[in-house]
C-alpha cells in the first residue's frame, strides 16, 4: 500500500526537515495518551526513519502498549498524518489496535491525512474525527514495477542474469516485465485489496460492497463523515479538551452521541473565545495559552485577571475630576492639592497613551475620548448630542514641543467595577457628588466612598 505520493515525499523529506528536528514520541497529556503517527509508514524502525519523518508499525504498537500500561491514561489518540506506506506489517498493527479497543478508549484524529494504511490504522480506533481541512480513504493496493532497461541501454550498460526457478527473475527492473510476471503481481495485489477491504469493514461496520464502492478515492469533510469513513469534525486543540476526562473500562465503554459532542465543542469555542476577549481587554494576552491548557472557566478567568491588574494598579493616584474649562475653582483646587482623589484598584482599569501635536499643551484631568470618526482626542465631557464619547482623562500636565511627546491616559475598560474613592479629609458632601458626577460623565463607576 505504498503511495505514489508516498515515493514523492520521501524524496523530499531530506530537503524540508532540519537533521533530528521530527523525532517522535508518545506524549502524555493529563489523562490522555497521544501517539503521533506521521509520514511513510514503515514496519521497522530504520537509522533515518526519524530523520526524515517516518514512522514504523513496530514503533506505534510500542507506544500504544506503554500507554495500554499506564494507569493514569484513560484514553489514547492516534494523531494521523499520513499518505499511507508499507503493506507489511500493517494487518498486525490493526488487529493489534482493534483487540486494545476492549482494554482502553481509542480515538483516532486525521490531522490532517490519513491515506492507505494510516487510514487502516485510523479505522481500528473506535471513533475518527477529522479537522476542517482533513482527507481519508485511498483504500486500495498498488504495486510498481520500474523497467530501466532502456535507461541502460543508453548508458551503455547491459545486465545479465543467471537465475534458477522460473519465477526468480520476476520484476528485474533492468529487463521489461512478461506477462506471466505482470499476472502473478495483480494477482498479489487484488489478494492483498481483498485483505484491506475485508479488515476495514470489520473496524467500520461497514459492509465489504460499500468499502469497495469508494474506490480506494479520498474523500474530505462531511462527504466522509456521510459514507461511513469518519464520526465527524472538530478542531484537534478541542478535540483533545473534549477527551481529556474520559474513560472507558473492559466491561463498560461509554461512547458519546455525535450530537453531544458537538455541541461539547460548540460550548468549548465559546469559551475560547471569551477567554481571548477577556485576555486582550486586559492587556494580559500571554494568559490566553495557560488559561486554555489548565482548563480555567471564564469565571475564573476573570478573577484571576482582576487580582492581577488590582496588584498593578494598587493606590493609583485618581485624576483631576474637572476638565481644565470647568469655571469650579473650588474643585480644581481639590484636583490639584496634595491630597488628591485616590482609588482603590478594587477594579479594572486601563493605562494607555495619546499622541500630543506639536505646540499643545495639556493639562492634568483634561478629558480625552473618541469622536465620531472613532478617533482619540480632547473633548468636552459634557456633550450630549452623541459626537463624543469620553474614555478617560490625562495623568499629568503635557508641554510637546517637538510634536513626538505623548501623553498617558487612564481609561475604563469592559470588566471595570465600583471604585473606592478615598477623599480629602477637607472636602464637602456638595463637592463629593459634583465630583462623582464629572467621573461619571468619563463613564468611571463609583460606589460610596470611604
Amino acid at each position: 500500500m505504498v503511495e505514489p505520493r508516498s515515493f514523492e515525499l520521501l524524496s523530499l523529506q531530506t530537503g524540508k526537515q532540519p537533521i533530528f528536528k521530527n523525532i517522535k514520541h508518545a506524549v502524555r497529556n493529563s489523562e490522555r495518551g497521544i501517539i503521533p503517527i506521521h509520514g511513510i509508514l514503515t514496519k521497522k524502525p530504520g537509522a533515518f526513519d526519524e530523520m526524515l519523518g517516518m514512522t514504523s508499525y513496530e514503533q506505534i504498537e510500542e507506544q500504544i502498549t506503554q500507554a495500554l500500561a499506564d494507569s493514569s491514561i484513560e484514553t489514547i489518540i492516534l494523531e494521523i498524518d499520513s499518505p499511507g506506506g508499507e503493506v507489511n506489517g500493517i494487518f498486525d498493527l490493526a488487529d493489534f489496535i482493534y483487540e486494545s479497543r476492549g482494554k482502553k478508549r481509542i480515538i483516532a484524529i486525521a490531522n490532517d491525512d490519513a491515506y492507505s494504511a494510516a487510514y487502516a490504522i485510523a479505522s481500528s480506533a473506535e471513533k475518527i474525527f477529522l479537522t476542517r481541512t482533513s482527507g481519508v480513504g485511498s483504500i486500495g493496493v498498488i504495486a510498481s514495477h520500474i523497467d530501466q532497461s532502456g535507461f541502460d541501454e543508453k548508458c551503455g550498460i547491459k545486465y545479465t542474469t543467471v537465475f534458477a526457478g522460473s519465477r526468480k527473475n520476476d520484476l528485474n527492473p533492468h529487463e521489461p516485465i512478461t506477462s506471466e510476471s505482470l499476472e502473478n503481481l495483480k494477482s498479489e495485489v487484488n489478494r492483498l485489496y481483498e485483505m484491506l477491504v475485508e479488515l476495514i469493514a470489520r473496524n467500520r461496520n461497514l459492509s465489504v460492497e460499500a468499502i469497495k464502492s469508494t474506490e480506494a478515492g479520498l474523500y474530505f469533510g462531511e462527504k466522509a463523515v456521510e459514507i461511513g469513513l469518519a464520526d465527524g469534525i472538530t478542531i484537534l486543540s478541542e478535540f483533545k479538551y473534549i477527551n481529556k476526562n474520559r474513560s472507558i473500562t473492559m466491561n463498560e465503554q461509554t461512547i458519546t452521541d455525535l450530537k453531544e459532542e458537538t455541541n461539547n465543542l460548540t460550548k468549548y469555542r465559546t469559551e475560547v473565545l471569551e477567554l481571548i476577549r477577556l485576555c486582550n481587554i486586559s492587556k494580559m494576552p500571554e494568559k490566553i495559552g495557560e488559561f486554555i491548557e489548565q482548563g480555567v472557566s471564564v469565571e475564573q478567568a476573570r478573577e484571576v485577571l482582576m487580582e492581577l491588574l488590582a496588584e498593578q494598579t494598587k493606590k493609583t493616584e485618581i485624576l483631576s475630576a474637572i476638565p481644565q474649562n470647568s469655571g469650579e475653582e473650588l474643585m480644581m483646587q481639590v484636583a490639584k492639592s496634595r491630597d488628591l482623589l485616590k482609588y482603590e484598584a478594587s477594579s479594572l482599569y486601563s493605562r494607555d497613551s495619546i499622541a500630543v501635536a506639536k505646540g499643545q499643551n495639556l493639562k492634568l484631568g483634561t478629558v480625552v475620548g473618541r469622536d465620531k470618526d472613532n478617533m482619540i482626542k480632547v473633548i468636552n465631557p459634557t456633550a450630549t448630542d452623541g459626537t463624543q464619547t469620553a474614555i478617560g482623562v490625562i495623568t499629568s500636565d503635557v508641554n510637546s514641543k517637538d510634536g513626538d511627546t505623548k501623553a498617558v491616559i487612564i481609561t475604563r475598560i469592559a470588566l471595570l467595577a465600583d471604585h473606592a474613592i478615598v477623599w480629602p479629609a477637607n472636602i464637602t458632601e456638595e463637592q463629593k457628588a459634583e465630583a462623582i458626577k464629572q467621573l461619571e460623565v468619563r463613564g468611571i463607576i463609583i460606589r460610596k466612598g470611604v
